[in-house]
This record gives C-alpha cells, structure tokens and sequence, in this order.
C-alpha cells in the first residue's frame, strides 16, 4: 500500500501527525512504565552453596535486569553465601540471602546498593543514584577518575569509557568530588538523581601531568622520554597577532623565529636548532594542521618580488607570504614543537628539521553557550632610521667637496637647488603615523558528551601601515563536531575555510627614498599625484594596483574504534586546498608622463595558483598491562600524502588605455607561464612503549617512508629511535634524602632522521624554451639526472634532565643535544662545458650541531589574592662543517670548523686617522687602504679571512604573571645575542655623496688628521669606491644584544555574582600589546634589531582594547 502527503490537504496531513505522535507518545511511557514495573516484579529462583557473593549477584542482576552497586571492600565481609528461593519477589531474595549477614541492602530506581550494616543507614528514599561520564575539554573520556561521595565518603571510579555511578544522600549537603592527578577537582552539588550527567575535567595548568601532544596520541610531561613543548590556547590568544608565529616568539626552547618585515601578510623565518643544512632556506620545520600536512614552511607561489621605484620587480624578505596568515589563531587550541629524534622519528625522511603540530579546538561537552571575542586598535610603525637633518647634511655635503677639492656644480641639486631651509624624514614619510586592526570572533559550542558540537565565526580587518591605498580582510568559518555514533566508536569532524582579501600595495615604503637629500622637494603633491620634475619617483608604487585573494579549506575526519579493551584503531583523512588569485598592475601613471609612448610600458600579471594536500593516516595501537607493575604501548600504521601545485601566470605589456589593464590577455605583448608539480609521499610507521612501575620508560620508535622528490634507485628509507627515562624521585631512598625534590627525572634518546630540503623532482632532467631552429621551437636542458638522489640522514643523540622543587614552586628543565648530518643536499658545480652549471646530489660533507636547552619556572608568590610567577627558557645553539670529505661546493663562505650559518669578510683595522679612510689587512698581514688605484688589491676570495657566524649565539623569553583579586597581568620579553649588519654595513654609498643622507652617526666622522673614529673621512668622489671593501669586511657587522618586550596582556575577569545578574556566564575585559618596546646595544639609529634590514619595516608595534563575552 502506497500513502502520499500529497494526496491531502495540509492541514489533513499536519493533524493526521499529531494524532500519531501522540499515540507513540502513550506507547512508549506505557512501555517504559511495564519494564519498570518487570524489574521488580520480576519473580527470582535462585539456588546456590557456599558461593562466592559476586557470582550470586551477577545470577539476581540476570533475572531481576537491575544493577548491583557495591565496593570491593565491602565484600571482604561476607566472601561466599547461600541462598534457595523459588519464584519471590527480589526484595525477598536479598532478605534471605543477607538477612543474617553483616550486609544490608538498599534499592534506588533500578540499582541494588550493598553496604556494611554497621554503616550509618539512610532509608531508600533518601538516596540518590549519579551516573554518567567524564571527559577532557576535548571531549575524550577519562578513565580512573575517582569520584566521591564528600558526605559518607563513597567513592567509585570511571571505567575505560569514562562512565561512573555512584549513590549519594539526598541532602542539600551532598557534594560529588571529581579528581585525578594533572587534572583541576571539581564538586557538583545535587539535589535529585541524574542520569547521564556529563563532567568535564580541565587540565592542570603547570602540572607534570600536563597533556603534551605527539605525533599520534598524548602523553605527559611526567612521563615524556623526548623533546616535546606544548603552548596552549591560554597564552595563544594573549597576543593580539594574525599569524601564531608572532605568539611563539620567546615562548619555545630551540624555536627561532624571525618576522621579515612588518608589512601585513608578511613572511617569517623559522628554525628548530638551526636546521643543518645546505638548503638552509628549504630546510623549515615540518608542519601538522590535525593531521594534515601543511605549506607553512615554503613561500607562498605569489609573483616573484614587489614592484620598485624604476617599475621593475625585486625580491625583498617580506615577499611570498605564510600559509598560516590563513589559519585563524583563536581556532587554535595548541601548538607543539616537537625536537629531537625520540619525537620526530615517526615523520621519517620529513622530521630532520623539527616538526610543529597545530591543533584546533574541538567541540566540547556542557551546555550550549555563544563567546564573543572581539578587540580593536592601533598599530605603530616599527623603529626607524635617524637621519640627519637638513643642518647637519649640508654641513656634510659642503665638507666632502672640500675634502675632494671642488665645489658644487651642476648635479649637486642639494647645494644649488632645492632650498636650504626645507627638511622632510624621509624614513618616515612613507608610513602611516598609526593605522587600524580589528578582530572579532563568534563562537558557538556545547553538547551532552555523545555529541559534540563547536561553530565558528571570524573576521579580522588590517589597515595599511604605510601611505597609500590598500588593507586586509580576513573571514573564516570553523566547525568541529565530535560524536559516539555507536558504541566503542568516537567520530571527530573538523572543517574550516579562511578568504583572505589583501589590497595592500606591494611595496614597502619604510625603503622608499629613505636616504633622499633631507631638503629634496615632495616626491607627493599636494592634490596627491606624482611629483616628476626628476626621472624616477621613489613613490611611484602609491599608483601601481595589487589585490591578492586567497582561499584556504581545512578539513580532517578522525574515526576510533575501540572493539576490546586496550585495542584502538584510528584513521584520518584529511584535506587542505589554498589557493590564491593575485592581480597586480602598472598603470601610465605609474610611469613617467614626460616619457615618449608610456601606454607601451604599462603591464597587468593575473597569476592564479592551488596548492593541494590529501592525508591518510591509518595506524592501530593496543595497550596491555604486564606483570602487575608494566604497561606495554604498541602502536602501527601507514600514511599516504598526495600533493599538487599548479599554477597560471599571464603577463601584458603595452595596454591601449588603462581600463584594459584588468585583462592581461588584452595587451599587445601577452606571455603565459603555467606549471603543475605533483608529489606523493607514503610511509609506514610501529612504535613500542613500555612503562614498568611508572619509573622506567622505554619508547622504540621506526618509520620506512618514501617520496617522489627522491630517485627511483633510493626512494625509500629506513628510520628509527630509541627513547628512555627514569624517574628517580619515585624511590623512598630519594624522598627520605632529598625531600626538597618534589620530583626528579633523568631522560635521553638517540636515532635517525631524514631531511627532504629541495624541491620536487631534482632527480629528473628537467628543460625550458629556447631559441627557435627553423622556425620550429626547441628545448633547452637545464638540469641533468640523478637517480641516487635521496634524503639527508641526520643522527641525533639527546639527554635531559628535569626537577622540581619545594612541591613544584621551582622547576629546572635542561637538555643538551649533539646530531651529525651526511648525505647534505648541495648543489655540485659542473663545467659550463658540459652544458649545465650544477648537479643537486648527496654531498659527503659531514655537518654537526649542537646545543643547550634550559627552562625554569617558579612560583614566586601564591596568596589566596596575590599570585605571581616567572617562566625563563633559554637556547645556545652550535653548529659546524665538520668535513668537506672531497665535496666541491659552490659556496665559498664554507669552511671546516666553521657553521654554515656565516660569510667570509675582510678584516678592517677602522680609520687611519692619518688619511680618514678604512684600512684593511690581508692574508700576508699588510695593512693598507687597498683603495681602487692602490699597487695592490684585496683578493676577492683569499684575503677574506674573518668568518662572522650569522646565526644567534643564544636566544629565549621571560615571562612574569602577576594576578591579583579578578586582575592578570603578563609579560613576555624576548631576548637574543646575534651577529649582523650594522647601519654602515647596510649602505651603499660613502657618507658625503650627492643627494644621499646617511645615520646621525656621521656626525662622529673623521675630519682631520688624528682624529681617531670608525666613521670615515667625508666624500662626493672616487673615494666612494672603497666602501665597497668595507661592506664586505667585518667592519660591515656588528654584535647585537637585543631585549623585545613582546607581549604584555592586563585583563579582568567580573565577578560571577554580577554576571548572574546580567545573564551572562562569563566577562572579560583586556588590554593587550604587542612589540611595545625594544632595548639593544646596538648603535643603530633606527635599523630595527628583527630584520636589520633599512628598506624593509621592522615588526609593527601593536596596541588593543577588547572583552570577550560568554553567554
């Protein structure tokens, strides 16, 4: 029989429903009312002889379908009984079976308590039965949690699911306590019987237990055998920052991160000690998004450079962004960084360089309840360059040409031209004096710990930090929903989705004309068009044209499976797609309008790209108990990682009119370049972990992986680890003697990595368009085969140390690790004869490095009001070439002994106070000017005899919490001692020359004989030529001692009694900043210790005030 709701009139259909519903209604209480009435009337025959009592127990739970709630202990007192009944009631079974006995019983709802009768007895009506499940804030559940009853002292305890039951009096006083080591206690008071309550357990905060996040699974810092820092949410989102690097600066042991340039959407640098390789640029940490394989440690494929003064592109630091602009930090839940090979072994040929796992925030159980989180400011300009004034460059300008022996002429426009009185800081002129940020975000979660759900919703606006059109807008949804669709089956599913919008033009203005003559006309008229009484306008790029959008999708579905207890099979798929549409074009009025036939030199690039990445990882793990005090961890699987980039460039020249730029097909010179670069990566990973009497642990880890980037003869390798600790203030021997040790823990591990620090398929001859040959077209090889390419191989030996002492008021952590790498990647030099100038092979230089590692917290003071505490870390980091062993390499700066983090300079004995020009000292030891006419010359490659290493001698971060009452306060100050380029160092030209300015540190040149300085002598003639040495000598670098006062958050959290008031759970209102201050030893007048780098912006110093609101 078929039934249609399209066969009747709505309102038919709507009351036809209702009667049904309401018939199920009565069906299902009349239902539930019989069962309920079964269980206890339910007839019980049961006989049985001197048994023991749980397996009569177990025979009543069978026939009555109640449950029997008792301790073990209790049972003690009664180990066996009897019992003969025929067909009575259960109430009357339980009478004949313990009416002699020293056990009483009480019924409530469908649960039989058995207690001692000499316990002080409540009648049934006056208990209550609990039960449910506890979980974590990521909703897993957490077995052994004790529960207790804080009235009679009852305790029960969660099974492997998490789930409890437990009876309690029915008083206004009955409180149930939930606690276990590493997790804060929480009390709940009940005033009627719950069933499937729903506890959720935080973490403690600065506890040993403390989860730390692993490749596959968690652990402790109690229990880690390897390198591993975990930074949460809590510290996170302290930093009002759009890229979680900018949070990480200071906060990590051996993380060295640097920010290219202060522009938005900016690039950074980032190592985990060091890297150690050849490829120093490709060899980036490893990046894992839940799961997922992510391009945060490669330049995004955005056009090759910004657009100068003279409209051609270069290729500054800030250029090619980072993927992780795109990933929302407030949807990060944790970031960690693991180290050494204990920790990244698993990630096989992918691990040398460290590895960074990202996780999101999951949906959480609780009641539903919408966070708002907003905040608004300001942003500053970074330190910039102290120049002189207009005063003061005259005074230089007229004494070079004295000391040269002419006067001004015709090109000295400064001297004869521009007025005299006129001054603009042209290091300031470009930027903004402030510019506007904005981020808010809306947050949605809950669930009743089977089903767990987290929406998200955010936006953050950018202004430009310089002069010009153009701004940032980011949005983003995130969802996560957890679930139990079944039982033993945990299903987790998270997507997120960023578009990025960024109009900034793509030019950095910090360097625009920074040093141009002090009294030099606007290159910006008033009505805001282009000054060109000169041939170039360093301000041009105020007209150029630039929008970039970028999209990126996240997604990773997670499914365990728990069949029998101890066995978990997991498998993750994920997904992520960025890709990016980039406009960039060069109107006429880009252009010099005094110039012939400008429409031929505008230009418009439409460049379009994807970057692809699916994940599948599979793996099983089982976890067993052995010989009473072990506990075996093992642990399978595989993964499977297929990539794709592609990309479209289509470049026009020679526009018609403007309104065509938007079009590059449109021009009369049209060029296309297009790529598509697939790669495919498989591994398969085991690690065993054994536990024996939580004081030894042992952790063997071994990964076989493969990838395309590699030979076909060597594609696969073989990696492994060996991680141990013991943990000695478990002993009575230690307690007894050295009580102040709260805890003492002794650690180390050694193993094998690979690194994959090149692009894909250097192992293939690859060509490129050449010249046509008749009027047909042709290939050109340009690099040759090798088949043997494989990956690095990095051995890595570790051992730490961690104590706490006075119960945890002081902690010390300490690490010293040693790795070798061989096999380097290098680019090997050929004979231009054979028609290509390099080969990427295996190097057989050998490079080592190593280093210290500390942390150390205390809890300096702890009130019931008063609260603060100190976290310091520090690095010190070593690296050197060890051995060439025969290799020929294309960088001359290498040299055994010596890191690869430095450059071969001149050595510069200062200013012969005699001439006021530099001296230099050669290879023989002779020292002289070496100027551009002198009998002898400095050796380009010999005589550069100073090795000046370029990477940090130490680094690390302080930071201070302070709490009072409802008030927190934190800073953060990051430090680090480095070599690099001093102002001079940074400079082309010498101090004297026409239309440049140069640092007020001029003002200390030599100007006559026997003045003794380290700035030379003024000049506008040849005598600039011998800066050229000096840039390239020791003279060019300077030691630079920098504290950045990173972060400081202020906020305060209102009173839970007023917020129940205004109906809200939670208010919290901030001020936050960033980047605020830095102190250095470095002369610098304004070159910004991050970057050093005079045309680029240094890190934005940023200013906000925002609350967050929960309801």
């Amino acid at each position: 029989m078929e039934f249609s709701t399209l066969n009747h009139p709505p309102s038919i259909w709507w009351t036809k429903c209702i009667k049904i519903m309401k018939l199920t209604i009565f069906i299902i209480i009349l239902a539930c009312m019989h069962v309920h009435a079964d269980s206890f009337g339910q007839l019980i025959t049961l006989k049985e002889k001197d048994a023991k009592i749980e397996r009569i127990f177990s025979r009543l739970e069978k026939q009555s379908g109640v449950s029997f709630f008792y301790k073990d202990v209790v049972l003690k007192a009664m180990p066996v009984a009897s019992i003969n009944v025929s067909n009575v009631s259960l109430p009357d079974a339980l009478d004949q079976l313990l009416g002699n006995s020293p056990l009483s019983f009480n019924i409530v709802d469908n649960t039989v308590v058995i207690s001692k009768k000499d316990q002080t007895q409540l009648p049934a009506n006056k208990m209550l039965l609990i039960n449910g499940h506890v979980q974590d804030e990521n909703g897993k559940p957490l077995p052994g949690i004790t529960v207790t009853s804080k009235r009679t002292g009852t305790i029960s305890q969660t099974d492997l699911q998490g789930q409890f039951t437990i009876i309690v009096p029915d008083s206004k006083e009955s409180v149930v306590q939930f606690t276990c080591v590493g997790y804060e206690s929480r009390e709940l008071k009940l005033k009627a019987p719950i069933l499937n309550l729903t506890v959720t357990m935080k973490q403690a905060v600065g506890s040993l237990d403390q989860v730390q996040i692993l490749a596959y699974g968690t652990s402790t810092k109690r229990n880690l055998t390897g390198n591993v820092t975990t930074i949460t949410a809590s510290d996170i989102e302290k930093s009002p920052v759009q890229n979680v690097l900018q949070a990480l600066q200071g906060r990590v042991p051996g993380l060295f991160i640097q920010q290219n340039t202060g522009l938005p959407g900016s690039s950074f640098n980032v190592t985990i000690r060091g890297g150690g390789s050849f490829f120093g640029a490709n060899a980036s940490p490893l990046y894992i998004v839940d799961g997922v394989t992510y391009p945060a440690g490669t330049t995004l494929p955005l056009l090759n450079g910004y657009i100068n003064s003279s409209g051609q592109l270069t290729s500054p630091k800030g250029q090619g962004g980072n993927a992780l602009n795109f990933l929302n930090v407030n949807d990060i839940e944790s970031v960690t960084i693991l180290k050494d090979a204990d920790a990244t072994t698993i990630y096989g040929s992918r691990g040398a360089y460290g590895v960074i796992l990202i996780t999101t925030k999951k949906g959480k159980a609780g009641k539903a309840s919408l966070d708002f989180n907003v905040y608004t400011g300001i942003n500053l300009p970074g330190q910039t360059a102290e120049l002189l004034n207009t005063e003061q460059y005259l005074a230089l300008r007229r004494e070079a040409l004295k000391n040269d022996g002419t006067t001004p002429g015709a090109l000295d426009l400064d001297l004869t031209v521009f007025p005299q009185d006129a001054y603009t800081d042209w290091a300031k002129e470009g930027l903004r004096r402030s510019s506007s940020t904005t981020s808010s975000n809306l947050t949605l979660s809950g669930g009743n710990g089977a089903t767990n759900y987290r929406i998200s919703g955010n936006y953050q606006y950018q202004d430009s930090p310089q002069k010009g059109k153009g701004d940032v807008n980011t949005g983003g949804l995130s969802l996560n929903v957890n679930s139990k669709p079944i039982d033993k089956v945990l299903v987790d599913l998270s997507v997120g989705y960023t578009t990025d919008i960024n109009t900034l033009i793509p030019f950095d203005l910090a360097g625009a004309g920074i040093l141009t003559a002090p009294n030099h006309p606007a290159f910006v008229n008033s009505d805001g068009t282009l000054n060109w009484s000169e041939t170039v306008n360093p301000y041009a790029a105020l007209n150029a044209v630039s929008k970039v959008k970028t999209n990126n999708l996240l997604t990773t579905l997670t499914m365990n499976y728990m069949p029998v207890k101890g066995l978990n099979i997991n498998g993750t798929i994920g997904y992520n797609y960025l890709s990016g549409n980039e406009f960039r074009a060069k109107p006429t009025s880009f252009f010099n309008p005094n110039q012939s036939n400008v429409n031929t030199l505008t230009t418009s690039d439409q460049n379009i790209y994807h970057q692809r990445t699916l994940n599948m990882d599979f793996n099983a793990s089982y976890e067993v108990k052995t010989w009473k005090k072990g506990l075996l961890s093992l642990r399978s699987g595989l993964t499977l990682q297929d990539g794709l980039t592609y990309g479209l460039t289509t470049n026009g020249i020679n526009f018609i009119a403007d309104a065509l730029l938007n079009n590059p097909g449109s021009a009369v010179t049209v060029t296309s370049t297009y790529s598509q670069l697939p790669n495919k990566y498989a591994g398969y990973f085991a690690s065993a972990r054994y536990t024996w009497d939580n004081k030894y642990i042992l952790n063997l880890s071994g990964r076989y992986d493969g990838s395309t980037k590699f030979g076909p003869n060597k594609r696969f390798g073989l990696f492994g680890s060996l991680g141990a600790s013991w943990i000695m203030s478990d002993y009575k021997w230690f307690r007894d003697n050295l009580g102040f040790i709260s805890f003492a823990k002794l650690r180390g591990s050694i193993g094998t990595v690979g690194g994959d620090a090149i692009g894909n398929y250097q192992y293939l001859p690859t060509f490129v368009s050449s010249l046509a040959y008749l009027n047909k077209s042709t290939l050109r090889s340009i690099g040759i085969s090798n088949p043997d390419l494989h990956w690095e191989k990095k051995r890595e030996a570790e051992v730490g140390a961690l104590f706490e002492f006075l119960k945890g008021r002081i902690s010390l952590e300490g690490a010293y690790y040693t790795n070798r790498s061989s096999d380097l990647l290098s680019s090997y030099p050929l004979s231009s004869v054979t028609g290509y100038t390099f080969q990427v092979i295996n190097s057989p230089a050998l490079i080592s490095s190593s280093g210290w590692e500390f942390s150390f917290n205390t809890k300096n003071i702890s009130t019931s009001k008063f609260r603060w505490s100190t976290s310091v870390n520090m690095s010190i980091p070593k690296s050197k070439l060890l051995d060439f062993n025969g290799a020929n390499l294309l960088n001359t700066n290498y040299e055994v002994g010596k890191p690869l983090t430095g450059t071969k300079v001149f050595h510069t004995t200062g200013v012969n106070p005699e001439t006021g020009n530099y001296n230099f000292t050669n290879r023989f030891g002779e020292t002289q000017e070496f100027g551009i006419f002198s009998a002898k010359q400095l050796d380009p490659i010999l005589d550069k005899t100073i090795f000046i290493d370029l990477a940090p001698k130490y680094f690390g971060g302080i930071n201070n919490s302070f709490s009072y009452g409802n008030f927190n306060l934190d800073v953060l100050i990051d430090f680090r001692n480095r070599m690099g380029n001093n102002f001079w160092g940074t400079q082309q030209f010498s101090i004297g020359i026409s239309g440049q300015n140069s640092s007020v540190l001029a003002l200390e040149r030599w100007q006559k004989p026997g003045d003794v300085t380290d700035v030379p002598r003024a000049t506008a003639g040849l005598g600039q030529l011998l800066k050229t040495n000096f840039n390239v000598s020791d003279g060019a670098y300077s030691r630079i001692i920098t504290a950045r006062i990173s972060n400081v958050s202020l906020s305060y959290n209102f009173d839970e009694g007023m917020l129940k008031r205004i109906h809200l759970r939670r208010l919290n209102v901030f001020a936050r900043g960033q980047n605020l201050f830095v102190f250095s030893n470095l002369d610098s007048h304004g070159l910004d210790p991050e970057n050093l780098n005079l045309g680029a912006q240094g890190p934005l110093r940023v200013m906000t005030l925002g609350c967050n609101i929960t309801l």
